[in-house]
């Protein structure tokens, strides 16, 4: 997940706990999702891409050993805080991993692909590292199924940073289409057989939503300066449209694994 802020800059701190935030499925999800590792997983996993280990920490929960390798080094001493060993903290690219040939029982690649430009070698070097019968889960997309309420907030978010020229770094480099990912797996040796989704709801302050979407800076190609001027339209914007930045919703949140198997 890590790669550098738009500024072309390292994530700070404030921009990493934003994206932390926004892949939090609640405890309900965190329990499917913990349940969904143990079930598809067995042994070494590699959590690839993994930025912060927030999901390499529900691996570990579910009884895998695991491996985080990202190219962000910030990402990853927010991982290493989750009291991760430090050895299996690693720094690396997805497009070239550091690993033998079958190293792994399994892989996790979560909300990766999207952000990388050369997804197909990324896709090969995932399915290269992990052994014959092996399981690869991939969550392609984001995790919030917006309401009408988020769904006006986000189009304002938006429209604050500057509407379509800011698209997202999804939308802008990476892997989206779920067909290309099943064709570029099935290149590799790997073949899609199950599609599993868990889902989820977080609760969140509207204050908390907008803070979030501004902050991340994977949503948009905006420099911090233009998020932090949108940041003050938004808030009077906000508060003239709502009566108050208190005000909690629920948000369903969900994710949607395409699980790969290796071929033996």
């Amino acid at each position: 997940m890590g790669e550098q802020a738009a500024d072309g800059l390292s994530m700070t701190d404030a921009e990493i706990a934003a994206h932390d935030d926004q892949r939090d499925i609640g405890e309900s999800g965190w329990s499917s999702l913990r349940a969904l590792y143990a079930e598809e997983f067995e042994g070494t996993v590699l959590d690839a891409g993994g930025g912060t280990g927030i999901y390499a920490s529900a691996l570990d929960a579910a009884g895998l050993d695991v491996v985080l390798a990202d190219v962000d080094e910030r990402m990853l001493a927010a991982a290493r805080g989750r009291d991760m060993p430090a050895h299996r903290v690693v720094q690396a690219d997805v497009t070239a991993l550091p690993f033998a040939d079958a190293s792994f029982d399994g892989a996790h690649v979560a909300h990766v692909l999207h952000v990388v430009e050369d997804w197909r070698r990324a896709i090969g070097e995932v399915a290269r590292v992990v052994r014959p019968g092996g399981t690869v889960l991939v969550a392609l997309g984001g995790t919030n199924q917006p309401g009408p309420v988020l769904e006006e907030i986000s189009a304002r978010v938006d429209e604050e940073v500057g509407g379509t020229e800011t698209i997202t770094r999804g939308q802008a480099s990476g892997l989206n289409g779920p067909e290309e990912a099943d064709h570029a797996f099935a290149l590799s040796g790997m073949d899609v057989v199950a599609v599993r989704r868990i889902e989820g709801v977080q609760r969140r302050a509207l204050g908390q939503l907008i803070d979030r979407m501004l902050v991340n800076p994977y949503r948009s190609t905006a420099s911090r300066a233009v998020r932090a001027q949108a940041a003050e339209r938004m808030s009077t914007w906000a508060l003239d449209r709502f009566g108050s930045l208190a005000r909690v919703i629920d948000v369903p949140v969900g994710i949607d694994y395409r699980i790969y198997r290796r071929r033996t």
